[in-house]
């Protein structure tokens, strides 16, 4: 018979008092219980005052019918840390997709008390859910970054041009001069300035502008003056690049949902306030205590990064 513990149940049958009474149980009549597994065992998760996992009670059977009790045992949860909450965005992404990934391993097997275990089952869901809209939202993020990674780059282009065909121009050669300034007057069409521009439009005068320089008769005006064919070049791969990256965000702006800073909240807060109990109070059924014990590992090198980069911030 198992040593006695103070643990409360709430709405609970006269039946299932009188059999916790029995095995020395004491019933304190603040809180509740859920059924998590049933086969030819019971086994109970017990919440506490404030509905927080306190512990199990695993009951063996030795006859269904009459549901004679052969044994009865009761877990105290193990203490597992919460997950730091100066977590970065991408820590949490990487934290949350190795953890469902263990659940869905653990819970392969149809036949175990994790594929069984309804609330176990909820809570992953979500966790799957949220990893998966925290990876989209992260996708958007980048997106957003590289396009103006990608405006910036095509700006500097044709600040060097400009600079380029200017400073050819005031070079006291004839041919080069003569050069530079019909190739000036191309750009002077758009002039510098279009970089002000929204992206859309100064998409469009950069496309005209190098149209207009493929002109057949400024051909070999280009290859007269050093450079500027590279630099005409440069600015058709930038806006060839500023493309590809507009499309991109376009795709991810049609399939945006919240922001990563705001999906990290309710992420954090399913882990911390839901999977994390939940796991320390089934840590020590035989069932549970791989996958438990594998998550708290995960969470434990996750912890020990924050830590560590927390401490060289503070140096």
């Amino acid at each position: 018979m198992p040593t006695k513990h103070f643990f409360c149940l709430r709405n609970d049958s006269e039946r299932w008092q009188n059999i916790f009474s029995a095995f020395g149980i004491f019933i304190l009549p603040l809180s509740s219980y859920i059924l998590i597994f049933e086969t030819r065992s019971l086994t109970f998760l017990i919440l506490d005052g404030g509905n927080k996992p306190f512990g199990i009670v695993h009951f063996d059977f030795y006859d269904r019918m009459t549901n004679q009790i052969l044994a009865i045992h009761f877990f105290v949860e193990v203490k597992m840390n919460k997950i730091i909450s100066k977590i970065r965005v991408s820590e949490l992404d990487s934290l949350s997709d190795v953890l469902v990934r263990l659940y869905k391993d653990a819970a392969s097997d149809e036949a175990g008390m994790i594929s069984k275990d309804a609330n176990l089952l909820g809570i992953m869901a979500q966790v799957e859910k949220l990893s998966a809209d925290i990876t989209t939202a992260i996708k958007s993020d980048k997106t957003t970054s590289n396009l103006d990674e990608a405006d910036i780059a095509r700006d500097s282009v044709i600040r060097n041009l400009s600079d380029a065909l200017n400073g050819y121009a005031a070079i006291p050669v004839p041919s080069r001069k003569a050069a530079a300034e019909k190739l000036l007057s191309v750009f002077n069409k758009y002039g510098k300035q279009i970089i002000t521009k929204s992206y859309a439009e100064e998409s469009s005068l950069i496309e005209s502008m190098l149209e207009d320089f493929a002109a057949e008769n400024l051909k070999s005006d280009i290859e007269s003056l050093e450079g500027i064919s590279d630099l005409i070049a440069s600015l058709r791969t930038a806006q060839d690049s500023f493309n590809s990256s507009n499309d991109a965000y376009t795709n991810a702006s049609v399939n945006k949902g919240e922001c990563a800073s705001s999906i990290k909240k309710n992420l954090i807060a399913t882990l911390n306030d839901q999977l994390v109990p939940y796991l320390s109070a089934i840590y020590a059924l035989p069932a549970y205590k791989d996958f438990a014990s594998k998550c708290e590992s995960e969470i434990e090198k996750a912890n020990a990064t924050i830590s560590v980069r927390t401490k060289k911030a503070a140096k």
